[in-house]
């Protein structure tokens, strides 16, 4: 699994706490893969990337991309008792606000990394264009242009990854969090 699938679940974690993990981690894209292949796939899912919500009840379904599979998955959800997702106990009970919450330390860290990738990115693209302005070849001409372009979407990018940084450190984002919270359900996806 990816960096970003983890990150995700990572996340997940930190909105809904460890009470959700007893409900279901649901894999997909059966059809495209063996059934000693997915077995594989399956077996490192729960003893690698899922391990800590195994511990804590998770249990594996297959969604074999039918309606009948999606209803099963569905089936055994609906059995398990409601819970408080852990940000809810945190913003509502403890009073938090959201930048003190875990998934509100994670989602800062998170902006932090993404803020620092894209400054290396940044601070290479603007390296590599000195170095193609002290070149008179014309062929650098369309490279400096792409590269102004490339520079600027890196520029915006980290302007838009800062000011949320700054809604969220500040407490302005709830709302966002909450969102968030609304997208996931208590199971996580993942592709084998």
């Amino acid at each position: 699994m990816g960096g970003n699938a983890m990150d995700s679940y990572r996340l997940f974690r930190k909105l809904c706490g460890n009470t959700y993990m007893s409900n279901v981690v649901t894999t997909t894209m059966w059809a495209s893969v063996t059934e000693p292949l997915g077995s594989s796939r399956e077996r490192e899912i729960e003893n690698k990337y899922f391990a800590g919500a195994f511990q804590q009840g998770a249990r594996l379904h297959r969604h074999t991309d039918t309606a009948e599979s999606a209803r099963d998955i569905i089936r055994d959800i609906l059995h398990h008792e409601p819970q408080t997702l852990l940000v809810q106990q945190e913003m509502v009970d403890q009073h938090k606000p959201v930048p003190d919450t875990q998934a509100g330390n994670e989602l800062i860290s998170r902006l932090e990394r993404n803020s620092a990738q894209i400054q290396k990115r940044l601070d290479d693209l603007r390296r590599h264009m000195d170095r193609r302005r002290q070149s008179d070849e014309e062929s650098h001409v369309v490279d400096a242009e792409e590269l102004r372009n490339s520079l600027d979407e890196a520029e915006a990018k980290l302007a838009r990854n800062e000011h949320e940084r700054t809604e969220l450190r500040i407490g302005i984002a709830p709302d966002r969090l909450l969102k968030l919270t609304d997208m996931w359900m208590p199971w996580v996806l993942c592709r084998t």
